[in-house]
């Protein structure tokens, strides 16, 4: 009898490895079938920089908010500053004139002469590394990468918390003016300007 009951108990492990076995080579099919299906849907999709050169963002893995011209324009915003209205996750604040990013609650509060942010900025790729100097209109912008959790291997010791990457619009050969007019409360006037035309043959600026 107790021999009768090893040999069932043997059958039954062997019919759950069975069973178990073509489930799990179900589900790999599974997701080898769903991978062409997101990469047809990201063949239009925004190309990125976040690894030091043109990726898709699929392609990346790193988590990356990406926000054009066109989005920044319909969300109103106008200046760094305003980013952290577009951006989950993104704190941009400033002590006087130094602006300090944050990123998932990491950056820093230091705001003395010299004084480098946790959150790095990049405009077309050169590193910006005056706090002052970070505060700027978004008129010429393209596009915005924000990049979510340290970034020190490709952007140096000052991207603990994750880097902010500028891409600026290139001169067009196609004459373009775009004029931008604000005001605010306490009397706050605000004025842009935008322009990008042929200044010679096959130059543009």
């Amino acid at each position: 009898m107790k021999h009768y009951l090893n040999v069932t108990a043997a059958l039954k492990c062997a019919l759950v490895v069975s069973c178990a076995i073509p489930a799990s080579a179900f589900a790999q099919g599974a997701a080898n079938t769903a991978a062409p299906a997101d990469s047809e849907l990201t063949d239009d999709a925004i190309i990125v920089t976040a690894q030091r050169r043109e990726e898709r963002l699929v392609d990346v893995p790193i988590a990356v908010t990406v926000i054009s011209g066109a989005q920044l324009g319909e969300s109103g915003a106008v200046t760094t500053r305003d980013l952290s209205t577009t951006v989950p996750g993104l704190l941009i604040t400033s002590v006087g004139s130094n602006v300090q990013p944050t990123i998932r609650g990491v950056g820093s509060s230091l705001s003395n002469v010299g004084s480098e942010a946790a959150v790095a900025l990049y405009i077309d790729g050169v590193y910006s590394p005056s706090q002052g100097a970070n505060m700027f209109d978004l008129a010429n912008v393209a596009q915005i990468e924000v990049l979510k959790g340290p970034q020190g291997t490709l952007f140096g010791r000052n991207a603990t918390g994750g880097a902010i990457l500028v891409t600026t619009r290139k001169p067009s050969f196609d004459p373009e003016l775009k004029v931008g007019l604000g005001y605010g409360s306490f009397g706050e006037m605000r004025a842009s300007a935008y322009l990008t035309g042929p200044v010679a043959d096959g130059i543009a600026a």
